[in-house]
């Protein structure tokens, strides 16, 4: 099973990272023949300019993001909104550690707070939603993961924009 089969089935606990060299048409292949994807459009990841994609579909994650390094097919980063996950958080937080990078979360989940969780040698930084409500409304739950293949803190800043702010509505 790939990696990204991994991710879409939300099998967090057997996540080791994103496969080097996965390309447009094999992520096609693996989110399913119900896919819709938007034109792709350049973007900004850190200081480097890239394409990105937006792809739809009928089952969990229902939006999947993938930013490309270039005009080519060449994938840097696959990010999941609300994906599913076979494990609680507490089981994944438990079976991964401390995360080598603890920030304010880049994306905006309405009635919560969001921090951002990266575990580099995992390649994914978890976007976890808490309540702000007293008593919490929701248990903490997984917003966003950002996919990419694993690497070192320089790499996640300067190459996957770990450094970014927001990236926008959506």
């Amino acid at each position: 099973m790939s990696s990204l089969e991994i991710a879409l089935r939300g099998d967090w606990l057997h996540w080791d990272g994103l496969e080097a060299g996965l390309t447009d048409q094999a992520l096609r292949h693996l989110l399913g023949p119900d896919v819709i994807a938007e034109a792709r459009e350049p973007a900004r990841l850190s200081l480097q300019l890239v394409t990105r994609q937006v792809y739809r579909r009928s089952a969990p994650p229902h939006m999947v993001v993938a930013w490309f390094e270039d005009a080519g097919d060449r994938l840097l980063l696959i990010e999941l909104d609300e994906p599913p996950s076979l494990a609680s958080l507490d089981e994944i937080v438990s079976a991964w550690g401390p995360a080598d990078r603890v920030a304010p979360g880049r994306s905006i989940v309405l009635g919560a707070m969001t921090t951002e969780y990266v575990y580099l040698s995992c390649g994914i930084a978890l976007t976890i939603a808490e309540s702000y409500d007293d008593p919490p409304s929701f248990a903490p739950r997984i917003a966003r993961v950002r996919l990419f293949v694993p690497t070192d803190l320089q790499g996640f800043l300067v190459r996957l924009g770990g450094g970014d702010r927001n990236y926008g509505p959506r």
